[in-house]
């Protein structure tokens, strides 16, 4: 990972190709201070158009990237136009970005978790490269329905879990995920993505908060390791401003931060 240590030369020579003031206010970091929504795309284009940029350079300017398209986003309230291109080159230098993405993410901070700017998007690419994919198997199905007396039809499709979700279980689900101690991790797995996805029918239809929230919030922190890929797909990262994520994505978002930053 590159160092945090930016040396001024890189700044300068930088500034020099992007033809930006080699000066800000004093007091300021420049990639901090030349950030502005009047350059956000002029700064994309070169980091994806210029063949010269040394990784250093690259690391600056991504910085500058990030200051201005949040900027823009929040000034227009709206979707940056080069924001598929950006994400693109984010994941391919995400090793070099990683430290930089990592303090956008700003997953201590409730305000960013809605409303317009990068941060949402610096989530999304974050948790691509950081959660890891999880598949519910046919057997821990099989052997989940027997327990709960659920149906077994489709057990091997993608998505069982929607089919035998239910609104009117989910306190039912929630309790049985208690208080069971025979369920094995794959088991735990497949019944907590049956347990959101009818909390979210739930919130849905009835347009209020579910009653075991609190309880669902404590075992979710117990076995966050084994629910990270459910959480984060319910998360909806790649939702900002006024785009329709999950009614339950507040919820778990905070989960995901608490359990993240501690």
């Amino acid at each position: 990972m590159t160092e945090c240590f930016i040396k001024n030369e890189v700044r300068m020579g930088l500034a020099a190709k992007l033809g930006l003031m080699s000066v800000v206010d004093d007091g300021q970091v420049w990639e901090i201070g030349i950030a502005h929504q009047d350059i956000a795309v002029q700064a994309v284009e070169y980091y994806l158009n210029c063949k010269d940029l040394t990784d250093d350079e690259k690391f600056v300017l991504m910085i500058v990237i990030l200051g201005s398209v949040d900027e823009y986003m929040i000034e227009s309230q709206s979707e940056f136009p080069l924001m598929d291109e950006l994400e693109t080159v984010m994941d391919r230098d995400y090793e070099l970005h990683a430290r930089t993405f990592g303090e956008w993410a700003c997953w201590e901070c409730v305000a960013r978790d809605e409303g317009w700017g990068v941060t949402p998007k610096v989530r999304w690419v974050v948790s691509e490269h950081t959660i890891k994919y999880r598949w519910a198997s046919p057997e821990a199905r099989y052997s989940l329905a027997n327990k709960l007396g659920l149906s077994t039809d489709d057990c091997e499709e993608l998505y069982w879990e929607l089919t035998v979700c239910a609104p009117d279980l989910a306190m039912k689900f929630v309790d049985e995920y208690i208080k069971r101690d025979d369920l094995s991790e794959d088991e735990k797995f497949v019944l907590m993505m049956i347990v959101i996805e009818s909390v979210e029918e739930y919130m849905g239809m009835r347009g209020d908060t579910f009653a075991m929230m609190d309880e669902l919030e404590m075992v979710l922190k117990r076995d966050y390791q084994i629910h990270e890929f459910t959480l984060d797909d319910f998360a909806c990262w790649s939702v900002g401003g006024d785009g329709e994520a999950y009614y339950i994505a507040p919820f778990v978002r905070r989960v995901i931060r608490e359990c993240i930053v501690g």
